[in-house]
């Protein structure tokens, strides 16, 4: 009898989790809708291609804090977006592993990745560094060699 009701109280106390885990990740959004990404974290329509849910979960004149998930609940990435859209990133990102560890982070600066950005192995090992340059910048610089 005291099986039964241990096991009971595991599998109440395992749905609470499990549910709190995807109210967590489907968080709320602007319009009420969710939004879902691609394994490339672009937006798209079909709930059955997604890999990433995302909610928005602040917006400031910079414009919008949003964070993606992983479908199992766990943080996938979380940035700054210029428009609600969430189709243009601007500002400081970081990216996770499923298992919590950093995977990246750095800035965007009108939807390119831009200046140093931090890399990080599965365990949480540095990687070597990117450096990231916009358009302008390769321009002038290659305008200084000629």
């Amino acid at each position: 009898m005291n099986q039964i009701i241990a096991m009971r109280s595991l599998l109440i106390t395992a749905a609470i989790f499990t549910s709190s885990v995807f109210a967590m990740a489907s968080g709320t959004n602007p319009d009420g809708k969710d939004i879902y990404l691609n394994k490339h974290m672009e937006v798209i329509d079909k709930k059955k291609e997604a890999v990433y849910l995302c909610e928005i979960v602040a917006q400031t004149e910079e414009g919008y804090h949003a964070k993606a998930y992983f479908l199992t609940g766990e943080l996938k990435m979380e940035g700054w977006f210029a428009d609600e859209a969430l189709t243009q990133p601007h500002g400081t990102f970081t990216y996770y592993y499923q298992n919590g560890q950093v995977e990246s982070e750095g800035s965007f600066r009108d939807g390119s990745k831009f200046g140093l950005w931090q890399r990080y192995d599965f365990e949480g090992n540095p990687k070597s560094e990117k450096i990231y340059a916009t358009l302008q910048m390769m321009q002038a610089i290659d305008a200084f060699k000629h």
